[in-house]
């Protein structure tokens, strides 16, 4: 962190320290090895676990060829159950996007050269993805005091209730963006590439449709339903939703190569009204992945002794943060060659 501190007192207050010191260990999330103050410098370091790369870069190396079904339900599937434990413990993170999740290829011997080439090309025989959800600087705890800034998550991936500058919001915003990012991930193209907010309104509204009951020509509910307390929303902001019939999802999605189960989830998950988008553990639950495959062992780093650090959490026996010290890291690049 840029920022400097007199002593480590103050650290511990910051929102992500206390984020990664609260919450237990959990598979899909990245975990802090150690939290350590440089004596010289005056700055916090975290060091967190190795991973090959993020999302954004494993998509965009892709070059325009898809995942197999089997790989993008994998990699939702890991990114989901990261985000309920994040839920389940009263948090919620705020900017989930493709940058903030990281992967790894988890086949067996490989190196982390080769496994870093399998982002940047890949292989002939695809790999199998581990995914890990990063970066909680932006993460709040649920029952924490409200009204929140508006300014949060990147704008393609911001729920409609914070574009309209709701100051009350909670883990559906994180339900949204999982609904934009897994179309993102199928398709290799962002859903609602919006340039700023406006244009990000209107962006969502020519998919899902202007809030309101809408249906197929064969009688089925489609879009994105009513949201009472959006056009409330916008009227304090002076903005009228533009009245537009939404597309189906399985116009984005199309069968036979995505099951319609997938389409449902993403629409469940882009309600406009947050109380109409499944919580995490429902959406765990949806029928879409009833056959989700997660393969990933235990990362050696997770491996070593942990440590509790002082705190009431300590008497619950939970483990906080798995500690690799500023000397184990010093030994390793020495070891290396690095001098």
């Amino acid at each position: 962190m840029k920022k400097t501190f007199d002593s480590l007192g103050p650290c511990l207050d910051l929102r992500e320290v206390i984020f990664l010191r609260t919450l237990p260990i959990h598979p899909h999330l990245v975990p802090a090895l150690d939290i350590f103050l440089d004596p010289l410098s005056r700055k916090l370091h975290i060091c967190m676990e190795y991973m090959d790369g993020n999302l954004y870069q494993l998509m965009k190396a892709r070059d325009h060829k898809y995942f197999e079904g089997k790989h993008v339900k994998s990699i939702l599937y890991q990114i989901l159950s990261g985000l309920d434990h994040i839920h389940a413990h009263h948090f919620f993170h705020r900017d989930i996007k493709p940058e903030n999740i990281l992967v790894s290829t988890s086949a067996p011997n490989d190196s982390a050269f080769s496994r870093y080439s399998n982002l940047v090309t890949p292989p002939s025989t695809p790999p199998v993805y581990t995914v890990k959800i990063a970066d909680f600087g932006l993460a709040r705890e649920t029952h924490s005091k409200q009204p929140y800034t508006t300014y949060v998550s990147t704008r393609w991936y911001r729920a409609p209730e914070v574009l309209l500058r709701a100051g009350e919001y909670s883990a559906p915003v994180d339900m949204w963006a999982m609904g934009a990012m897994a179309v993102e991930i199928a398709t290799l193209k962002p859903l609602f590439p919006g340039g700023n907010e406006v244009d990000q309104v209107w962006r969502v509204c020519e998919i899902m449709g202007s809030p309101g009951n809408w249906y197929s020509k064969s009688g089925a509910k489609i879009g994105g339903g009513e949201w009472r307390e959006g056009s409330r929303l916008a009227h304090k902001l002076g903005f009228t939703f533009p009245k537009m019939a939404p597309h189906a999802m399985e116009s984005v999605l199309q069968p036979p190569m995505w099951p319609a189960a997938f389409s449902e989830f993403v629409t469940w998950c882009l309600m406009w009204d947050p109380k109409n988008r499944p919580t995490s553990t429902q959406a765990l639950n949806h029928e879409y992945f009833a056959d989700a495959v997660i393969r990933c062992g235990p990362s050696p780093l997770l491996r070593r002794d942990c440590w509790v650090a002082s705190s009431p959490r300590r008497a619950s026996g939970h483990q906080i943060l798995p500690r690799v010290t500023l000397q184990h890291c010093l030994l390793s690049l020495r070891g290396s060659g690095d001098h």
